[in-house]
Order: structure tokens, then sequence, then C-alpha cells
């Protein structure tokens, strides 16, 4: 349904254990209709503690300076998704949620016509004398997001947050779904 546009990933500078945070970007392009959205999946740094809410603090700057790239080459609607490593009910301070909405983010979890208040997180689930993982909790704080960015952000349909026993079971993040108009 879609064609790649164009592809690339942005390492964030400072803390980063094993180069793992970082923002993948990709343009897609409807191959029906022509129309174009920027897609990028990030992860930011997870640490406690005021140094490490400073580095998420600057895990925004270069996310917001991506997002803005993109725009700037392709004029599409942005939509971010992924691990911002801070939220509600997390140990982590909140400030880099709170400064992604100042910098003009739009967390879909708020203005979809379809949502849900559900945690996207959870402590992790037991490993069973069959080497399986089970009994993973119910999620219990937010660190994952699906955001908008930009003038011609796409609108929102739904916003889910899995939490079947597969889900809970295989990580202590559960998977987001967003449905969007395009």
């Amino acid at each position: 349904r879609f064609a790649v546009v164009y592809s690339d990933w942005v390492k964030y500078t400072g803390l980063n254990d094993l180069d793992s945070k970082s923002v993948t970007r990709g343009v897609f392009e409807e191959k029906a209709t022509g129309k174009r959205v920027a897609v990028c999946s990030t992860h930011f740094w997870w640490q406690i503690g005021e140094e490490h809410t400073l580095q998420r603090l600057e895990n925004v700057k270069q996310l917001k300076a991506a997002a803005e790239d993109i725009i700037a080459k392709f004029g599409v609607p942005v939509i971010v998704s992924g691990d911002l490593n801070n939220g509600l009910g997390a140990p982590q301070d909140t400030r880099p949620y709170e400064k992604l909405m100042k910098e003009g983010f739009t967390d879909i979890r708020h203005t979809a016509e379809i949502t849900t208040d559900s945690h996207t997180c959870h402590e992790y689930p037991t490993l069973n004398e069959n080497d399986e993982y089970v009994n993973g909790p119910e999620p219990s704080f937010t660190l994952d997001y699906i955001l908008t960015y930009g003038k011609n952000a796409l609108k929102p349909l739904k916003f889910e947050v899995l939490t079947s026993t597969d889900a809970l079971n295989s990580s202590d993040h559960c998977p987001l779904i967003g449905e969007f108009e395009f």
C-alpha cells in the first residue's frame, strides 16, 4: 500500500548506552493517492535522576530537530511513537514529556476519537521452569506514546494499548496501536 520514499536514523548525542537511543525516520507514500506521511520511532535515555532528566530533555530537542528536518525536506505530517522513558506514574521526571507538549507535539491519547486511559508499562513477567514468560501484570505506569507533529498533522481516530495475556507476557512494554485518517 505504501512505498518508502526516504529512511534514515539519527543517533542521540550525550548519554547513550550501546548507541541505542535514537530516532528512526521514514517517509511513506500511499501508492493509490500519492499522499505522504513521515513515521518516526524513538527511544529516549532511561535512568533516574537530574542528570538523566537533562539527557531526556536533550533527546526532546534532538527529536524536534529530526521532525523539523523531515518537514523541511518533504512537507509531510509526522507521527512519532516510542519509549520516552518518562510519564504518568513512572519513576522518571515528567519534564521531557511536558516539554514535548510545549514544543508542539500532540499526544494522540488525548485527541483520538476512540482512546483509553490504560498505562503502557508494567513490571517484568516471570520466567517459569519451562523458560516461558508468564504472569505479566497489568500496566501501572506510562512510558510509551504516539505523538503527532507539524501543522498538517493527521487526524487521530484511535489510540489503543494492547493488554492481552500474550502482550503482558512478551515484554514490560505493551504494544500501542494508532489509527489515523489519511
